[in-house]
């Protein structure tokens, strides 16, 4: 066993030795707040990258495959969407390796305490808002994509004939 290897093992069991004897009790406000900041950290990963994926292969797809094909904007955004996807199963284990690297560890929880339902609470809502922050973050390339013309204009223009037809 390398000395890596035994430094790793004691740390471990350092952890499980902290454990409170009484699997029973309750987690403290102080857990509970670090066990919603160890699943939001990876969630804001996640929710990052598939917001600026999906919105930059959306956006690609829309312009060439959507002229192309004549595919709809949102038929674009689903195939974004798709992709995103897929780079999402590609990252999780860098997104989440990183997470670990912030600082986002587990508290010393038992399988009953972490079953309970504050703790269940905790988990839950730490990842919705870590999603919801992450893909909040990753919108910020709507601010270089053009947005001259509205959808409705783009998707509906008529012919000249047909405009002064309808005014008139």
């Amino acid at each position: 066993m390398s000395l890596e290897e035994r430094t790793m093992l004691l740390n471990e069991l350092r952890k499980v030795a902290t454990i409170d004897c009484d699997p029973t009790r309750r987690p403290s406000r102080r857990e509970l707040l670090q066990l919603a900041y160890h699943h939001s950290l990876p969630f804001i990963g996640f929710g990052f990258l598939d917001n600026f994926v999906m919105i930059l292969a959306g956006e690609y797809i829309d312009l060439t495959l959507g002229a192309k094909l004549g595919i709809s904007t949102m038929a674009a955004a689903a195939l974004g969407n798709t992709i995103s996807d897929m780079m999402g199963i590609g990252s999780a284990w860098y997104v989440e390796t990183l997470a670990v690297r912030l600082g986002a560890e587990c508290p010393p929880l038992s399988k009953l305490q972490m079953d309970m339902f504050g703790s269940r609470i905790a988990t839950n809502l730490g990842r919705c808002l870590g999603v919801m922050l992450g893909c909040l973050l990753g919108m910020f390339p709507l601010i270089f994509i053009s947005t001259n013309e509205t959808e409705d204009t783009k998707d509906n223009k008529l012919p000249k004939a047909e405009i002064e037809k309808d005014a008139g």
